[in-house]
């Protein structure tokens, strides 16, 4: 008797452990599948004919950041004195090369990575969830028409060949680069900025126009110098035709995945407003009654109006080079060719850097002082605001890669990495980085610091920027009253000294 109870207590006992075994089993089955969904593709539009997805867009997680770089960040600026240049002393501290920098920060770079297949885009939300805090497109022609007409769109503003973007786009860039290039300090090499520029001098080479407001004796925008060259004109009407179209098929994807939240090209032209970016621009009336610039060409328009200012680099691999030089020296005979050579970049890299004039949670206005004073609001954002660099390359085979830095656990990081080189691309890609570059640690990730490219291949690097100094006028533009309004953007624009 007293066995046949142990038998039948060891029986209730298996079963026990066999229910609490299933029920566990179950939890971890509905746990992945949550887990899924997390990370399922979701789908701007789904084609009836193939049954496909035209445009698969996919949500990742940051990761939470460690300490790895907190330390850098805030001991390495006290050593500046200690290098002969300041260049030398951010490469020596913050260049992302990963014979650079130690193990701990190097896995720091590699917790979340983040890499789109061609004509997909991924968009990276924040580890405890919220609004996006990165995104990362890459669009190339792969020998298929798409039927997404935003993508279709896109690739039909890109050149055909590689030989169309070198005459349309590289060389009037370098013909641009040579007279208005300037060395940047934060990207390692020769870079041209367009746009509306705020620095305060009087005497600058780069700049032209009254350096004050009148009333407020505060700085004003002004038309940067290089818009005056013809080589601007045609550089600036073949590339923000694809600027126009690759920021429509990004609206597009977040309007789909996000349909009750602002998209992030709406909220650039909220802040740029009446200031778009100042390319052959005319003097109209905004849907508010209100005066505004507005392009000429109804290509440039979306572009125009996302953009305050750019910042454009070239790099190129030595083979690729020598034969655009040669293209040069037999289209323009005149030209020194020693004078170019210098503006092509052999190194793409830039280093770790806050970009804190752009609107954003951490943008701040320069001397904004002197502008409280006056009694005009420096704009100041409490939610991130995505910006956009566009990556138009050439036989890239070396995977381009931007990496977000967060210094502690309240922060995120994650490295957004191009899809690797494809046989079936044809002429040239784009891919586009976007995260708020004001509050957020970012630079280009290397092997080394001395890589170079592959010989065949070039990269035209587009940075576009909403400067929080362009925001702040835009609104303070609209106190004023319309006659004034409309007098000072003739006088920033050049419009009144043309007479139109």
């Amino acid at each position: 008797a007293a066995t046949g109870r142990r038998k039948a207590a060891t029986g209730r006992r298996k079963a026990a452990t066999g229910r609490r075994k299933e029920v566990k089993k179950k939890a971890v089955k509905s746990k992945r599948k949550m887990v899924t969904r997390k990370t399922v593709e979701r789908t701007c539009e789904w084609c009836p004919v193939t049954h496909e997805y035209l445009f698969p867009v996919i949500i990742n997680r940051a990761k939470t950041a460690t300490t790895a770089w907190q330390k850098t960040i805030s001991e390495a600026k006290c050593l500046a004195n200690n290098y002969d240049s300041l260049r030398d002393f951010r490469i020596n501290n913050f260049a992302l090369a990963k014979d650079n920098i130690g193990k701990r920060k190097a896995k720091e770079l590699k917790r979340c990575v983040v890499v789109p297949r061609l004509n997909s885009a991924r968009i990276v939300e924040p580890s405890n969830g919220g609004a996006p805090v990165g995104f990362i497109m890459a669009v190339a022609n792969i020998g298929t028409t798409p039927e997404l007409e935003p993508l279709k769109k896109c690739l039909l503003s890109f050149p055909e060949t590689e030989e169309v973007a070198l005459h349309n786009l590289v060389i009037p860039f370098l013909l641009l680069a040579q007279k208005h290039g300037i060395e940047d300090t934060v990207r390692c090499g020769i870079r041209v900025n367009l746009g509306w520029s705020e620095l305060p001098t009087y005497r600058h080479r780069h700049f032209k126009g009254a350096p004050t407001d009148i009333n407020s004796g505060c700085f004003v925008p002004r038309i940067n110098a290089a818009h005056s060259s013809d080589h601007c004109g045609h550089f600036l009407d073949n590339l923000l035709p694809m600027l126009s179209a690759t920021m429509k098929l990004i609206q597009f994807v977040f309007k789909n995945q996000y349909p009750d939240k602002a998209d992030p090209i709406s909220v650039l032209q909220s802040n740029t407003g009446c200031l778009c970016f100042p390319h052959n621009p005319f003097l109209t009336t905004g849907e508010d009654g209100r005066p505004r610039l507005l392009p000429r060409n109804e290509d440039h328009i979306l572009a125009c109006e996302c953009i305050s200012r750019l910042s454009i680099s070239f790099v190129a691999g030595n083979s690729a080079t020598d034969k655009i030089l040669k293209a040069i020296s037999q289209l323009y005979p005149t030209t020194d060719i020693s004078k170019i050579r210098p503006v092509i970049n052999k190194n793409g890299h830039s280093i770790l850097h806050l970009d804190e004039r752009d609107v954003g949670a951490g943008g701040k206005l320069k001397q904004e002082e002197k502008y409280i004073s006056a009694g005009i609001a420096p704009v100041q954002c409490s939610d991130r605001v995505l910006q956009f660099v566009f990556i138009f390359s050439f036989k890239m085979t070396d995977e381009d890669a931007l990496a977000a830095v967060g210094l502690n656990p309240n922060e995120d990081s994650f490295t957004l990495e191009a899809p690797a080189f494809d046989s079936r691309e044809q002429s040239i890609r784009c891919v586009v980085y976007g995260m708020d570059f004001s509050c957020t640690y970012h630079g280009n990730i290397q092997e080394s610091r001395n890589q170079v490219l592959p010989e065949d291949a070039w990269v035209l690097r587009v940075t576009s920027y909403v400067t929080v100094h362009a925001a702040t006028w835009n609104a303070e533009l609209k106190k004023r009253s319309t006659d004034e309004a409309k007098q000072i953007l003739l006088n920033w624009s050049g419009l009144e000294a043309k007479g139109l």
